[in-house]
Order: structure tokens, then C-alpha cells, then sequence
């Protein structure tokens, strides 16, 4: 199953098709709800578009059929495309609007293009002076609500008097001594570790209250990650420094090795790159073994995790299960349900009853009134989709000997000197022996 791909020209329903026969050839003998798990898994897997890979196992429900599965990944597929298709419409109509004083369009209107590179007004991304990797991420210029961030954003109030002042300092000719000695910018801290036998260089971010992991790498390993250790959907709202929001596809719990150390990381699944395949913040710090000296205190500086008081809280969406009712069979009621008997309670009415979270299988399962024996203690019906009746106590047998000895008590009922009995005003019925009372005809 490992060399299954998606292949030239072959759709997703044509795709879900292929994964189902192998895995039902591969894997002989699956319950109804391993087949889907494995289907869907090895599914995500043939998926050549990581992208669309991922979305498909931070959104998937557990509970889903394979065939729902297929659905949604249509779906998804179509609505990227239609996303991409719109993106690339969108470019051409901003490439096609740098012409527009030739065709008679005013300066007021080209003022209102945005650049997508920087995300300012009166320019396109071709003729924007900042370089694209001086762009962090490509999200949205809103700007975050105080006390609901994780990552610290710039506070931009006095924008425009903050531009004036610099406007008025000296070039750069000009500059100090302090400046030339000290330089603004400092280096990367970095660290080696290893995910999944992948080793890489990590960024270390003290200012940053999450951990983050990027789409591609994630796509490498997401394989050898388990379900239980996902979260498809986070509520909280990450900013960065620029104040735009950080798009995540959901958090993951990954184990992370340092050297001797070994710790289990949250990180959140970024869309965009931020140079790194990953990036720990205060979050993970600690785990990994990292803490701040604050040598002007001789003091220890250890990170802690936020304080769910000032910061978004992340909301966990939990699926409580319906407890199951105690069902109660009726003499004229038929449900569709499996009885399970002791052959020494034959004749009493039946008290486990398979409810309704098995009820798919007790459809399948259950038959007409044709029991089998199993192991001299269960009776089960099979192949046919309803049950007739409920209760072995209420069968037509048991029902007849009661009758017949509740009429001998009366005495309706002659007694011959042979090996037929007589009963008024029904005829004559042929039952065998008085040994053989009840037994069936």
C-alpha cells in the first residue's frame, strides 16, 4: 500500500475507489470501522497536494464512513481550485491595472491597489521595495484586540508621529560611533533536534508565547503521527509582531528530542513559512531545556506556561456519547435488535438487548425466526434484515403449550386411548406422545 498514488488524470472518486479494493484485499477479515480508518489513511497518503493532505486530516470526523470521506475530500479539492483559479484572476487583474492612465483611468484609482507582498496601499507585489522574505506571513492587515493574543503585536497609534520624528534624524552618512560599534540587528538562536528520526535546525523565540511547525515538514512526517495526539480545529487567535493574523491549520503534540532530553511539544501547523521548519516558543522552552540567566539579579529566569486569565482560551470541541436506554420488548412489538440467551433461561424472556449504538449490525445480522445454536448458550439470527417478534418466551411453540395445558385443566380437551390428542372445536392435531408435549408438530 505504500506505492499508492494518485495517478495522471484520475479524479478523487476514482482514487477512493482504488484505496477501497486494495485495502479490503490487503487487509482481509477488517471490522466496518478499521476499514474506514485505514482507507481514510491510506488515502491521505496517495494525495500527491500536501496541502490539501493536511486540511483533509486536521478536518476529518471520527465516526465518518470512507464513502463521506471521498465526498468531503471532492469538495475540498474543488474549493481550492476555485480559491486558486480566483487568486491567479486576481493577479492578472492587478498586472493589467498598471496600465490603467493609458486607459483613461484616474491616479485616484490606482492608488487603491494593495501590494501582497507588504500589504500596503498604492503598489503591486512587482514593484514593491520590500523583499518577500522580509515577509513573514501573507495574512490580513487586521489588527488584534488588546488582551487577546498570544504573540505580542506593536501597538500602531501613533503611527503617523512616530514617521515624522524619524523623518526629521540624519542619514545614514551621519550616524554615531554607538551604532557603528553596536549593530541593530542580532543573530538567529538556533537549536538541533530531532522529530520522527528527522534531524533540523530549530529557531528559539522568547518573545514568542506558541511553538510553531511548517506545513511542508508536516506533511513529511504526518504519517507516523497518531490521531489522539490532534486538535483539527484551535480558537485562539495568533498576531504576529506586524499585527496580522497568523492562519494555523490546527495543533499537533509531537515528541521532540534534544540530545538526552525528550519532551512531548504543542505546535500549531502553520500556513505560512517563517524560515524554519520549526519554531518554539515559551511553550517548549523549558522542556527542552532552556532557560534565561538574568545576570543582573544572579537569578534564573524559568518559562512558564500563560495564564489562561489574560489570554484567549482555547476551546476543545467534545463529543459526549448518548447513554444507552434499557429497552423493554412488548408482546406485540418487534424491534430490530440480536437476543442473546442461556440455553438454561430457554423459555424466559430475554434481558440483553443490543441497543441503539449496534444497531447497523443487528440490522445485518438478524434473521426471520431462524435461530442457530452457538455453543449450547447463544442463539443468534441471521440474513435477514428484521426480526419478527422478540422474546424467546413468546414463541409460537411455548405459546401453544400453554394454551393446550391451560384447556386440559379445563377439560376441553379428550383424551384418546391412542397417540393423538382431540381438541374441541379446533379438529384434530397431530403432536406425538404425551412426552412429546409442546415439542412442536
Amino acid at each position: 500500500m505504500k506505492g499508492v498514488w494518485l495517478r495522471q488524470n484520475e479524479s478523487i472518486d476514482q482514487l477512493g475507489e482504488r484505496v477501497s479494493r486494495l485495502v479490503r484485499c490487503a487487509y482481509p477479515g477488517l471490522t466496518e470501522q478499521l476499514y474506514n480508518e485505514y482507507s481514510a489513511m491510506h488515502f491521505i497518503r496517495a494525495l500527491p497536494n500536501s496541502e490539501l493532505a493536511i486540511i483533509l486530516e486536521m478536518t476529518r470526523q471520527p465516526g465518518a464512513t470512507f464513502d463521506e470521506f471521498v465526498a468531503q475530500a471532492a469538495r475540498a479539492e474543488a474549493v481550492q481550485n476555485a480559491a486558486r483559479n480566483s487568486q491567479r484572476n486576481s493577479q492578472n487583474n492587478c498586472c493589467s491595472q498598471t496600465n490603467w492612465p493609458k486607459h483613461g483611468r484616474s491616479q485616484n484609482q490606482q492608488r487603491h491597489v494593495t501590494c501582497y507582498n507588504c500589504g500596503r496601499v498604492g503598489h503591486i507585489f512587482r514593484n514593491c521595495a520590500l523583499k518577500p522574505m522580509q515577509n513573514m506571513y501573507h495574512q490580513n492587515d487586521e489588527l488584534p484586540k488588546r488582551g487577546n493574543l498570544f504573540v505580542g503585536a506593536v501597538n500602531l497609534e501613533h503611527r503617523s508621529e512616530i514617521e515624522k520624528f524619524f523623518g526629521k534624524t540624519t542619514n545614514k552618512s551621519e550616524k554615531g560611533k554607538f551604532f557603528e560599534e553596536n549593530p541593530a540587528v542580532g543573530k538567529i538562536l538556533a537549536a538541533k533536534v530531532s522529530v520522527f528520526g528527522h534531524k533540523l535546525d530549530a529557531m528559539l523565540d522568547s518573545g514568542s508565547q506558541i511553538s510553531l511547525i511548517s506545513a511542508k515538514f508536516f506533511s513529511q512526517i504526518m504519517g507516523k503521527v497518531s490521531l489522539k495526539d490532534v486538535i483539527s480545529r484551535s480558537e485562539s487567535r495568533i498576531i504576529d509582531i506586524n499585527g496580522k493574523e497568523v492562519k494555523c491549520f490546527g495543533i499537533v503534540a509531537l515528541p521532540i528530542q534534544r540530545g538526552p532530553l525528550e519532551a512531548k511539544i504543542n505546535l500549531f501547523v502553520a500556513k505560512s513559512t517563517f524560515g524554519y521548519d520549526l519554531l518554539f516558543g515559551t511553550n517548549a522552552l523549558n522542556q527542552l531545556g532552556f532557560q534565561m540567566f538574568d545576570a543582573v539579579n544572579n537569578n534564573i529566569v524559568h518559562f512558564a506556561p500563560a495564564s489562561p486569565e489574560n489570554s484567549t482560551l482555547i476551546v476543545f470541541k467534545t463529543f459526549v456519547s448518548h447513554p444507552h436506554d434499557n429497552i423493554v420488548a412488548n408482546r406485540k412489538d418487534s424491534i430490530d435488535c440480536q437476543i442473546v440467551a442461556d440455553s438454561q433461561n430457554l423459555g424466559k424472556t430475554p434481558r440483553n438487548f443490543v441497543g441503539k449504538k449496534k444497531e447497523k449490525k443487528c440490522k445485518s445480522d438478524s434473521a426471520k425466526g431462524n435461530w442457530t445454536k452457538k455453543g449450547n448458550k447463544e442463539w443468534r439470527q441471521q440474513n435477514h434484515p428484521t426480526v419478527e417478534k422478540t422474546s424467546i418466551r413468546n414463541s409460537a411453540e411455548n405459546l401453544e403449550k400453554r394454551k393446550m395445558q391451560r384447556l386440559q385443566k379445563e377439560g376441553e380437551i379428550a383424551w384418546p386411548k391412542k397417540r393423538v390428542w382431540r381438541r374441541k372445536n379446533y379438529g384434530q392435531i397431530q403432536l406425538g406422545t404425551t412426552e412429546n408435549l409442546g415439542r412442536g408438530r
